[in-house]
């Protein structure tokens, strides 16, 4: 809640218990943007914005203590030094990676240490990289730079050092490489990275695991090629069915075994144009098993636990709902409000949605609207067994 009384602005935090009071819930409606949740649900943090009264902006990372509600409000720094966007990442050992839109990259902020801007040139980049997800070893991070050439390249950092990942040998339409790959997340143990394609509108899901890459749902993965009329004469390209994410990180389970995206399948248009979309479809692919699992009924996968508890979303953009499925057995367990209450002994409220749940099931992490298109994420850690 917001008091406002002249120039003065008071906030006013109202925290609802749950059955014990060792479970607590908090909305970062202050932050800027969304937050991060670390690898084990250990930190959040994110950045507060405000203006003085000569409009110059000012930016304030802040990093929590998800055990202990222990908010942590570190230096703040000025826009014309940092213009920071949005948050990316943050490691259990609490370092939060931030972007910053002045001179591109990120920053990493923490409690103990000055900020530093990583860089990717061991891997023989000049521009400042993105780094999106960290693994929970805190010494392991993923992410991506621009080369010289134009091309997205994914990457993993190895204590501070950057390498190239490698790629497929065509995109996902089977067609020559156009713009390159964003690494988005890494697993908490380490032991499986997945991307995106960055071809047009493509956003085939990619994973790296055992030093190999993939193509997310290999199984479901079906191109046919077609022939487009455009205005030089007739091209010829390739419809794609399969899984598909944009930018977000937190679509792989703690320990690898499954990976949360949308099957996407297209259609030709009948005259002559570009393939259309024609269906989305939640999918969880087991790395395992190398198999993928459709949950008709919903358009999107949000994110999935260890134990194959995946959260789905009947739309595939603009979040509004969200319900808990057990993929292997193919039962709706219903929506989130619905299963945190009976799992938690706790109230979420309305238009919430789950991405994150680590490890130990101690902590949650999702998204809430609180009016409008202006969506803010939120975080419960239980202490309970």
């Amino acid at each position: 809640m917001t008091v406002t009384v002249g120039n003065a602005i008071a906030y006013i935090t109202i925290n609802q218990l749950g059955y014990e009071a060792n479970i607590h819930y908090r909305e970062l409606t202050r932050f800027q943007y969304d937050a991060a949740i670390s690898p084990s649900g250990t930190y959040a943090g994110g950045f507060i914005y405000s203006v003085d009264e000569m409009s110059n902006g000012f930016f304030q990372p802040v990093i929590i203590e998800t055990a202990t509600d222990n908010w942590h409000y570190l230096d703040t720094y000025s826009q014309s030094l940092y213009d920071l966007t949005t948050t990316s990442a943050i490691t259990d050992d609490g370092k939060l990676f931030i972007n910053n839109n002045n001179g591109g990259g990120n920053v990493i902020f923490s409690v103990s240490e000055e900020p530093i801007v990583p860089d990717a040139s061991a891997a023989g980049f000049t521009a400042l990289p993105a780094i999106t997800a960290t693994a929970a070893d805190c010494t392991t991070w993923v992410g991506y730079a621009q080369g010289n050439d134009g091309m997205y390249y994914p990457l993993v950092w190895r204590n501070g050092v950057a390498e190239k990942l490698p790629w497929p040998e065509k995109n996902f339409r089977d067609e020559a490489f156009l713009n390159g790959i964003i690494a988005r997340g890494i697993s908490a143990d380490g032991s499986v990275i997945y991307g995106s394609t960055w071809d047009n509108y493509d956003f085939g899901m990619v994973y790296w695991k055992d030093g190999v890459v993939k193509y997310v749902g290999e199984d479901v993965h079906e191109v046919t090629p077609i022939t487009v009329e455009t205005i030089v004469g007739p091209v010829e390209t390739h419809m794609a069915n399969g899984m598909t994410a944009t930018a977000e990180l937190y679509k792989v389970s703690p320990n690898g075994e499954w990976i949360a995206g949308t099957y996407r399948t297209e259609a030709a248009t009948g005259d002559g144009g570009a393939p259309v979309t024609s269906g989305y479809t939640a999918a969880f692919y087991n790395t395992v098993e190398e198999k993928t699992y459709l949950i008709e009924g919903f358009a999107t996968a949000i994110g999935v636990t260890n134990d194959g508890i995946g959260f789905v979303s009947t739309t595939n953009m603009a979040l509004t709902t969200c319900n808990v499925y057990d993929i292997k057995n193919g039962i709706d367990l219903g929506n989130i409000n619905d299963w945190v209450l009976q799992n938690y002994g706790y109230v979420l409220p309305q238009l919430t949605y789950a991405q994150f749940a680590s490890a130990d099931g101690h902590v949650l992490f999702g998204r809430i609207n609180f009016g409008g298109d202006q969506w803010r994420s939120w975080f419960l850690y239980s202490n309970e067994e």
